[in-house]
């Protein structure tokens, strides 16, 4: 049995946010993951104390001005910080792992820009300066790149308005689940907004909420579960999901429910998955990033092969994801065929987990 890790998404999202607060805060069920620490030293950097129990940490103080930060390779952490920074007029230095400023940033800047926000980079650090910064009752942007530029915005919208801000959006919006994660952290936080090709926010009320709770993550969940399926006879259970939710990557026991057992428990629920042949498998990489690794494993015992749609999306994480899936598919003996943005994946050679195991 296996407990579902906390939610990445939910953790930094909660503590960026407070970072950039008065107040205290008490997060329950908290991550440790490399982005959360990064994440947590921002807070030490904003003027935050952070106490930590078994079970919960928790950040008070009054927010400083950072002069220096730094984030390593944590991307939500990067694309977070300009809104944020921006909605405190911060003139801060960021430092960050060279490959970061390889990943798209340029619409966030380009929105931000015109009202004040400067932003320049050398090596591996950010130079932002926004002294000046006055935040526009409507503002633009493309996130046809990045759900991230969306979430900066209305951090910084959030923080910066006593007044309604309206965010218009450009173009498709890539993974909008996340932005949706983003909308319920705003909503413990007293921030109403409305999500669509309009983005409303309404921050007349925005207070540190005194106590919430990291919810276990399905992205995470969703490994062990492919190994159930690949390996194990006697089954691998993954407890701690949220029943309701709006992580998108909730989307794996839709896409397993023919071949995972859902047990429901109050307001959680548990998965449990066994060694098995299974059918055509498909994901669409533009809405469940982060499924693709385990889901491109699949094809290992899938008699029909999966199917990856619009994997170019993964050429934009923080690393070249889709080539890492390739290698690993070529290194397993798995055959595919690339066309139009569409990967489709079959077995190969190899007919068995055990024949790769014992080669291994």
């Amino acid at each position: 049995m296996v407990r579902a890790p906390p939610s990445k998404s939910f953790m930094q999202r909660y503590v960026l946010l407070s970072s950039f607060m008065d107040g205290c805060i008490s997060i329950h069920n908290p991550g440790f993951s490399d982005d959360d620490r990064v994440s947590m030293e921002i807070g030490k950097s904003c003027g935050k104390t952070i106490h930590q129990d078994r079970d919960r940490i928790t950040l008070e103080g009054e927010f400083e001005k950072p002069k220096t930060l730094a984030v390593g390779e944590s991307g939500t952490s990067f694309r977070l910080l300009h809104g944020l920074l921006a909605s405190k007029r911060c003139k801060t230095e960021i430092i960050c792992n060279p490959n970061l400023l390889r990943r798209p940033i340029d619409p966030l800047i380009s929105s931000l820009k015109p009202y004040g926000y400067n932003y320049s980079s050398h090596e591996n650090r950010v130079y932002v300066d926004a002294s000046d910064f006055s935040c526009p009752g409507n503002i633009r942007i493309d996130p046809s790149l990045s759900s991230q530029f969306l979430s900066s915005l209305m951090f910084c919208m959030a923080l910066s308005r006593e007044e309604n801000g309206i965010i218009e959006v450009q173009g498709k919006i890539a993974s909008e689940g996340y932005v949706k994660i983003t909308q319920s952290v705003l909503e413990k936080f007293g921030v109403l907004s409305h999500v669509g090709k309009v983005i409303s926010i309404n921050s007349s009320d925005i207070h540190i909420p005194e106590d919430v709770e990291i919810e276990g993550d399905y992205s995470s969940a969703a490994f062990p579960i492919v190994m159930g399926l690949l390996l194990s006879d006697d089954g691998i259970t993954v407890t701690g999901l949220p029943e309701r939710t709006v992580q998108p990557d909730r989307e794996i026991l839709e896409i397993l429910k023919k071949y995972i057992k859902v047990e429901h428990h109050g307001d959680t629920v548990c998965v449990t998955s066994k060694k098995t042949e299974i059918g055509r498998i498909s994901l669409d990489v533009d809405k469940n990033p982060d499924l693709a690794p385990p889901i491109s494993i699949l094809s290992l015992i899938s008699e029909e092969g999966v199917e990856i749609r619009n994997v170019e999306r993964l050429r934009a994480k923080e690393s070249d994801r889709l080539r890492g899936i390739m290698e690993i598919l070529k290194s397993i003996g798995c055959q595919w065929e690339y066309s139009s943005e569409n990967l489709y994946i079959y077995r190969g050679k190899v007919n068995s987990v055990n024949e790769i195991l014992e080669s291994a």
